[in-house]
């Protein structure tokens, strides 16, 4: 049985692979959504309000406010899961805390970019400099919304 196991992981994750730094955060980011996944008790309403927010045209920011540890990131991690298997969107998630990079707001960006940039095939590169990044963003989310 061992062997087969080894087998499957040379499989999925053949020698000298490894994941990009793209990657490696999104892993962080799923790991920590999945996490949260197991430890909630769900609300309908909370859910059903989410939802409204996400499918309204509204450009209002919607904030959720707690103590650490009140169910946060529960929350969002579970309805993510539940909104993608309903709708055909495409949703960006980050989670502060899940990983190394994840406070860094310019890292977050960078990571929204190469989030967009294939499925609305945007050609340019990545910005590599913080000043990049912020010239950059507001033309690559006109981009999105074409």
């Amino acid at each position: 049985m061992l062997e087969q196991l080894w087998a499957l992981i040379d499989q999925a994750y053949p020698e000298g692979s490894q994941p990009t730094e793209f990657e490696r955060e999104n892993i962080e980011h799923d790991a920590f959504a999945h996490s949260r996944e197991l430890v909630y008790i769900r609300r309908q309403t909370d859910f059903d309000c989410l939802t409204a927010h996400a499918r309204d045209n509204s450009t209002q920011p919607l904030v959720i406010l707690g103590e650490s540890g009140s169910g946060k990131s529960a929350l969002l991690a579970n309805w993510v899961r539940d909104y993608q298997e309903k709708h055909d969107d495409l949703v960006f998630w980050h989670f502060c805390g899940s990983s190394p990079a994840s406070t860094d707001p310019i890292a977050m960006l960078r990571r929204l970019m190469m989030t967009l940039k294939k499925p609305f095939q945007i050609e340019d590169d990545i910005p590599t400099t913080a000043e990049a990044v912020i010239e950059q963003l507001p033309l690559w989310l006109a981009k999105v919304q074409q």
